[in-house]
């Protein structure tokens, strides 16, 4: 790249949390999709939210489930908070949209978001399993969403400039 003189589209920072997690809440995290066969839609859906800075709007929040089986989306929302009604909507979304016959294993990282009372129990009702990376997870747990908001990023919003 440098030879050719071809720079990356790719902002180089990414927002950095800390995140700790009570020794009650450890117990609650375990990755359900971990070498799990899987042989048809509507097993597992993997669940990410990504920061979008843009030029006019400031910082607004994409929201997606992706169906792990058929790698398609099913769900997604845009938003200017983060908050647990952003999941609580996407996962409704997801539901109605697939209505799914089967438990399914929602995983996601570790976020509020996904270890909030309110989300946890919209997945018991509605018959799902929540699921979460790993205490001590690399990048590759939820590989599949992160590429895709990467691919989001770095295929549409770059090239038409709408975000810096």
């Amino acid at each position: 790249m440098h030879i050719l003189g071809i720079k990356s589209s790719v902002s180089s920072s990414f927002p950095k949390h800390n995140s700790s997690l009570a020794d009650s809440e450890k117990s609650l995290i375990e990755n359900l999709i971990k070498d799990f066969p899987l042989s048809s839609i509507n097993q597992i859906w993997v669940f990410d939210i990504t920061y979008i800075k843009t030029r006019k709007e400031g910082t607004v929040y994409l929201a997606s489930i992706m169906d792990l089986f058929s790698r398609r989306i099913i769900s997604w929302k845009v938003s200017r908070s983060m908050k647990k009604e952003l999941v609580l909507d996407v996962f409704s979304l997801a539901y109605k949209f697939r209505n799914p016959q089967n438990i399914v294993i929602v995983h996601s990282d570790k976020g509020s978001q996904y270890r909030s009372f309110a989300y946890r129990k919209l997945l018991i009702i509605n018959h799902c399993v929540f699921s979460y990376t790993s205490l001590d997870h690399s990048c590759d747990e939820n590989a599949y969403q992160e590429s895709f908001h990467s691919l989001i990023k770095k295929e549409w919003l770059y090239q038409k400039n709408l975000i810096p």
